[in-house]
């Protein structure tokens, strides 16, 4: 079992089509973790790719089983998955203790259910902080910006010159938008 921090490129090219459908061009990653894993516990006998990625908005589990053959190489069948939740529908994070790993569940509204694995307590742990503080951030109501006076300014500015106020008007806009300095 080995987890890796990395950027979206360096995961293993069969997530790239599992991740299109999920990650929008404009969401740049906050996070994303690679895992690789034997399962050998359940027949049929697996290697497992798992990526985990954190936006500002969502939350991404895709996942790449390789079965394996009768004297241990790749038998040629492969699985692959990938789901996603946004991160204000996240309602729970928890951690446990797994066979050589640690599990990361993460559910979200209705059936959404994720799966991340780690090698160590430490990762899954950093993991779940950055996956909390981004929860955070994406539930915190977002306040529109204000323009800048300069640009209150030039539209002001703009507005005189098309005729669409009158001078006196302008005069009194512009003082109180300097004011505001």
């Amino acid at each position: 079992m080995q987890t890796r921090e990395c950027l979206i490129a360096d995961l293993r090219p069969e997530f790239t089509p599992l991740l299109q459908a999920h990650l929008p061009n404009n969401e740049n990653p906050i996070v994303c973790y690679e895992a690789v894993y034997d399962r050998n516990d359940y027949p049929p006998k697996c290697t497992f790719y798992k990526a985990c990625i954190i936006t500002a908005y969502r939350l991404i589990d895709a996942s790449v089983g390789f079965e394996k053959g009768f004297l241990g190489g790749y038998n040629g069948k492969s699985h692959a998955s990938a789901t996603s939740a946004l991160l204000q529908d996240i309602v729970s994070v928890n951690e446990e203790k797994g066979y050589e790993r640690w599990n990361v569940f993460v559910n979200g509204q209705g059936n959404t259910r994720l799966f991340m694995v780690f090698d160590s307590q430490v990762s899954a742990l950093k993991f779940i902080d950055i996956l909390n503080r981004a929860i955070d951030e994406a539930r915190k109501p977002k306040i529109p910006s204000q323009p800048s006076p300069a640009d209150r300014l030039r539209e002001l500015q703009n507005l005189y010159n098309e005729r669409l106020i009158s001078d006196a008007e302008y005069q009194q806009k512009r003082r109180e938008i300097l004011g505001q300095l």
